[in-house]
This record gives structure tokens, sequence and C-alpha cells, in this order.
């Protein structure tokens, strides 16, 4: 009902809040990888 009446009710990322830890997490997302990938086979990998 609150999304019918107040437009971009709950959308994020609006604005910067927090300038310093909006870069800090842009770094860190693009620096750091899931461990769990690793051991994960890619089916389009082996027929390459």
């Amino acid at each position: 009902m609150k999304r019918a009446i107040i437009p971009n009710y709950g959308k994020r990322g609006k604005g910067w809040a927090h300038p310093k830890r909006k870069i800090y997490n842009s770094i860190y997302l693009k620096t750091t990888f899931d461990t769990r990938k690793l051991f994960i086979h890619d089916s389009s990998r082996k027929s390459q």
C-alpha cells in the first residue's frame, strides 16, 4: 500500500549518505571473490 502512495518507496541506492563506505564497498566488491566458486566446474569450460 505504501508503494502505491509514496513513489520509490523501498528503493535503495539513492544518494551518497556515506561516501567513504561507498568507495570502500565498490573496491571490496571488485577485488574479492567467492571461494566456493573455485570448486564448481563450469560445463561450458569443458566443451571448449
